[in-house]
């Protein structure tokens, strides 16, 4: 509570004194742009500077000449690009094969902004961000609240991811009206592709272990089924896996259908359920499209198929997955990526912060004063690092302000 007083003290008249970078993408295949121009141009005022890498959105469609006159210097070289900069933002973190050059260039008590893959296993890279003094914010960890719903970046490209993979299934057929769409949780993507397939002339039904949605669907003409309804008894986590894998076998045995999208993932990615096994797959009719959003996490939702590539498995099911669907359309991806980015660096270099706000970034924080948050190692007393990560965010806020 100290750190919360402190901060709530730092009011008044505030331009920043800091300097923004913006990093051309290196990961693989990745076509995304953290700030558009005209994002750029809304964050003029909120920082001293804003570097833009050179070509960093001609994947995007944006040129050079757009960030410059949009109030943005362009800077070619890497190292010049990082030097004295304050606050790095970018989409992904740097291809691993270079991430280490990426890191030795940024300054010491820089921060670094994006999806930083906080809870990906074998890697070292918060290490690295620790031991040259790095603050990094990643979005992964931002929890989802109304607080933080402008800001929050995954929710945001979920909702892409959901959208595209209808839009493939679409340009499959030719035509999605009248064919019979299912998709199987109504997280941030299962509920946007829900309802694009439906704005497409689909007969769409929606399975989720949750009512939260039931009733704005029903409205819209789509098809709600609870998974499981065992309301007032208290069951275990297996017998309830075996009820949403016997209600969707009775599903798919009485209903063909065209287009299968597996959305149903947990908080805890390392937890999302197998709901459609190998067993469960001769009800599916050869050329069904099968999309499981969340193979990513290891297993996901669909039995077979491999996470990024294309391939036809079982009777004919004809298995579709990407790495990173928002990337196949960057100039709808990135300007919302680049607004939930916007309003994220203006909640966290604000005078005047929302208590709830700044706990969300606070979260979102993966290192911080030479610790990794114990979320992602679990070596460090949650105490302790929450303590640097206040100091750390104090400290940011009055160099913004110096």
């Amino acid at each position: 509570m100290t750190i919360f007083r402190i901060l709530k003290r730092n009011t008044g008249g505030f331009m920043s004194k800091l300097i923004l970078s913006i990093p051309k993408e290196t990961q693989e295949d990745e076509t995304r742009v953290a700030l558009t121009p005209k994002h750029v141009r809304g964050l003029t005022g909120l920082f001293k500077e804003i570097r833009v890498q050179d070509g960093a959105g001609s994947r995007a469609g944006f040129t050079n000449g757009d960030f410059r006159r949009a109030g943005a210097r362009i800077v070619s070289k890497l190292g010049r690009l990082l030097g004295g900069t304050d606050i790095v933002l970018q989409v992904k973190r740097p291809d691993p094969r270079m991430e280490k050059e990426h890191v030795k260039l940024y300054p010491e008590k820089a921060a670094v902004v994006g999806f930083l893959d906080p809870q990906v296993v074998n890697t070292a890279h918060l290490g690295a961000y620790a031991k040259f003094g790095v603050t990094g914010f990643s979005f992964e960890l931002m929890p989802q609240t109304l607080q933080t719903q402008a800001m929050h970046a995954t929710a945001a490209m979920s909702r892409v991811t959901g959208e595209v993979v209808i839009a493939e299934a679409a340009g499959h057929f030719g035509d999605l009206k009248g064919k019979n769409v299912l998709v199987i949780g109504l997280g941030n993507a299962g509920l946007a592709a829900v309802k694009h397939a439906k704005s497409l002339g689909a007969n769409v039904n929606a399975l989720s272990t949750s009512t939260t949605h039931k009733a704005e669907l029903e409205t819209l003409g789509i098809t709600f089924e609870l998974l499981q309804d065992e309301r007032g008894k208290t069951i275990s986590a297996a017998d309830a896996l075996n009820l949403q894998r016997n209600r969707i076998a009775e599903f798919l045995a009485t209903q063909v259908q065209d287009v299968i999208v597996c959305a149903a993932r947990r908080v805890d990615p390392q937890t999302t359920p197998l709901l459609i096994t190998e067993d469960m797959q001769t009800e599916i009719i050869p050329g069904t499209l099968v999309y499981d959003l969340t193979k990513s996490s290891g297993v996901g939702n669909f039995e077979g198929g491999e996470y990024g590539e294309d391939s036809t498995i079982g009777n004919g099911i004809l298995f579709r997955s990407k790495k990173g669907y928002p990337k196949a359309v960057p100039e709808v991806a990135s300007p919302l990526y680049a607004a939930c980015a916007s309003k994220f660096l203006r909640a966290l270099l604000a005078w005047k912060p929302a208590k709830e706000r700044t706990e969300a970034i606070l979260k979102t924080c993966v290192t911080a004063g030479g610790l990794i948050n114990p979320v992602c190692t679990g070596r460090v007393p949650a105490n302790q690092f929450n303590t640097a990560a206040l100091l750390t965010l104090h400290e940011l806020r009055e160099r913004a302000r110096a």
